[in-house]
């Protein structure tokens, strides 16, 4: 047993931990800090997607921009072969 600070008045906060509640709250301690970390890497990963898809969008833009002009260009090519 583990006493911690002075005697406390009848009605507050327990002043003496068992060591099997001190490894429990570590190990809880532990599982809580590795589920923290599991949700930042998510977190990360999930910006790492958004921020590929919008650049993936932005060249699906580029591209169909590019698939007009090249669209307009034979066109009118057609048009002056067709003269």
């Amino acid at each position: 047993m583990f006493t911690v600070g002075p005697a406390e008045p009848e009605n507050t906060l327990l002043t003496t931990v068992s060591e099997g509640e001190i490894k429990r709250l570590l190990h809880r301690g532990k599982f809580l800090n590795e589920i923290r970390r599991q949700i930042i890497n998510a977190i990360h990963e999930r910006d790492a997607a958004v921020q590929k898809a919008d650049s993936l969008e932005r060249e699906l833009r580029n591209l169909r921009q590019d698939m007009i002009q090249l669209g307009e260009n034979l066109y009118e090519a057609s048009e002056e072969t067709n003269r």
